[in-house]
């Protein structure tokens, strides 16, 4: 049956009546009102309802003021069809049109409006409930039939028209249909039930096999079975055979592989069949194929049987093995002091070892899909030291052709005895402030920089600043940062403050772990100091917060140029902080420091 589909509004209904009262209701010159009326339905202003399936019934329930008779006429469009209360439509036409109820007393009357949307009926297409056969895939041999039937439903009950098409010519107009088969080949039977607008199809592939034989393909022989090009690759070779020993052709081939040998049904069931085979070809030739998806750097057993049209198997002859192409990555080695390659460090992933050549480099190939710490050190023996700091990387994710590049520390003599080594000062001097990070705390390379112009007591601050800047530089020997004329976003600014109590950097937004903006607040009254500040005291101060721009932190060193807690003995970074400076912008911002361990 037709569904309806109703959309319910707020009724509007036009009441007209007046609003004086009368005393004498018999009087000729009483005041009159309208009929009031109680209820309505349908209730909502528009109705929807479907031509030649419902019927809506519309009523008006009302009263008098006056307690005069009241009279009711309905009308649909400019037709009056009913003078009762309650008038019921069967809906026999499409289209909208208004359907009024009048209520009357003699002389004053009240109106109820509704639109009625008369709707087309939806003719929904038949169900098909039943089909024979009902493997929609069957099977016979050259010279057997098969009948086709299906059987179907029209929701709304109109007459069922069928037909049936076998490789889009039509064959039938019955429920039914006998295939005769007279060649071998796939065949398509499109059966179409239909209500004379609507139509619903089902579909048959259906096989004719030749005559079927008890002669199997010939056992296949492997040719070759070698490692690929590319990760997860193997290539295999072998005899192509025919669909009766070594004559005709087969219909397939299957190729499997395994983990361990396949020598029995059962490891070949158990097996994985690989997509892709090619197609046969004639008795004799040597097939390739190259088999892709398996994991990389792994031991595989790989099996080639012949099927033929009738499911045959050729005979399970012994797997052949070899490893899968391995992934590779690459990557050069450099002293994180001067950014030069180093030769002679050993590299590891996953078993897999080299030393890298007097170009720092290094390519670790044939590594299999794993998840491996990467290590690196320079120890000539066991038992001995090397010249740099060791490495152990966190769990590495193996990517072909990832390239994997890494800074080792050295270990030069420092003149401070406050740090052992230079890893410890790197670690202690610029491992990020953040809880619980243990990241390289440096910037991406240029750092822009502005410093806005000020003079007081005759020292030209944008200028003091700037050349402590470019000294840094200097010292490091690397170009690091980049001046311009407005605040950045990305990048440092200096700012003057009378009131600060003393000269600080801050950090005042990242991104991700790395600063991204930071500023360095520089005093411009010194009560301490009834002169001001010299030129001298200037240049040290600035100079300690450019190393802190750098991402220092404070030093314990009294010697040092980055001392925590007191005016620096010194006007400029010392050889430590220089080679602390070189390292940290040597390597890239953001590495993990906890990744270097002392040798």
């Amino acid at each position: 049956m037709f569904q309806r589909i109703t959309i319910v509004a707020i009724l509007a209904c036009g009441v007209v009546f007046l609003t004086f009262n009368a005393c004498d209701v018999n009087a000729p010159d009483r005041l009159v009102r309208a009929p009031i009326i109680r209820a309505v339905s349908p209730q909502a202003s528009v109705v929807n309802a479907v031509a030649g399936v419902d019927t809506v019934c519309f009523s008006v329930r009302a009263f008098d003021p006056g307690d005069q008779e009241l009279s009711f006429l309905f009308s649909l469009g400019d037709s009056v069809v009913s003078d009762s209360s309650t008038w019921c439509y069967v809906v026999d036409d499409t289209g909208a049109v208004d359907v009024t109820a009048e209520i009357t007393n003699g002389r004053l009357e009240s109106r109820v409006r509704w639109r009625l949307n008369r709707l087309a009926p939806f003719n929904a297409p038949p169900i098909i409930v039943d089909a024979t056969p009902s493997d929609n895939m069957p099977s016979i041999e050259i010279g057997q039939s098969v009948e086709f039937a299906i059987t179907a439903e029209d929701p709304e009950g109109l007459e069922i028209s069928y037909l049936y098409l076998v490789n889009d010519t039509i064959v039938a107009t019955t429920r039914k249909y006998i295939y005769n088969s007279y060649y071998v080949g796939l065949i398509e039977v499109r059966a179409i039930a239909s209500d004379g607008d609507r139509f619903a199809i089902h579909l048959w592939d259906l096989t004719v096999q030749p005559e079927p034989d008890s002669l199997i393909p010939a056992e296949v022989q492997m040719v070759s079975l070698v490692t690929g090009d590319e990760p997860g690759e193997l290539i295999a070779e072998w005899i192509a055979v025919g669909d009766d020993g070594m004559e005709g052709r087969p219909s397939e081939y299957l190729v499997r592989t395994s983990s361990v040998p396949i020598e029995t049904e059962t490891s070949w069931t158990q097996s994985s069949q690989r997509l892709g085979a090619p197609a046969p070809e004639d008795p004799g030739t040597v097939m390739r194929m190259v088999v892709t998806g398996l994991n990389p750097a792994n031991l595989v057993y790989l099996a080639v049987r012949a099927r033929d049209a009738f499911g045959n198997l050729s005979p399970l002859r012994s797997s052949m093995s070899a490893f899968t192409k391995g992934m590779e990555i690459t990557g050069t080695v450099r002293d994180a002091l001067t950014n030069l390659p180093i030769e002679g460090v050993k590299v590891r992933l996953a078993g897999n070892e080299m030393t890298t050549g007097p170009d720092g480099k290094y390519a670790l190939t044939e590594l299999p899909a794993a998840l491996s710490p990467q290590f690196l050190w320079d120890d000539p023996n066991a038992g001995q030291y090397g010249a740099y700091s060791d490495m152990v990387t966190d769990l590495y994710d193996i990517q072909h052709d990832d390239v994997r590049d890494f800074w080792l520390v050295p270990n030069p003599t420092l003149a401070t005895n406050s740090y052992s080594n230079l890893l410890v000062f790197l670690k202690v001097m610029a491992m990020a402030p953040l809880a619980g990070k243990t990241f390289l705390n440096t910037w991406n390379t240029p750092i822009n920089v502005y410093i806005p112009p000020f003079v007081k007591n005759g020292l030209d601050y944008e200028q003091i600043i700037k050349e402590q800047f470019q000294r840094w530089e200097e010292l490091l020997e690397m170009q690091i940062f980049n001046f311009v004329t407005e605040d950045p976003e990305y990048g440092v600014r200096i700012v003057y403050d009378a009131s600060a109590p003393r000269e600080f950097y801050e950090v005042l937004e990242r991104e991700g772990d790395l600063p991204k903006k930071s500023q360095i607040t520089m005093r411009t009254k010194y009560e301490d100091r009834p002169d001001g500040l010299s030129e001298r005291v200037m240049r040290t101060i600035a100079s300690h917060e450019v190393g802190h721009a750098l991402g220092m932190a404070h030093s314990s060193d009294q010697g040092h140029l980055m001392i925590g807690g007191r005016f620096s003995g010194v006007p400029e970074a010392t050889l430590d902080e220089i080679w602390l400076g070189r390292v940290m912008y040597n390597m890239p911002p953001g590495i993990n420091l906890n990744w270097y361990l002392f040798d």
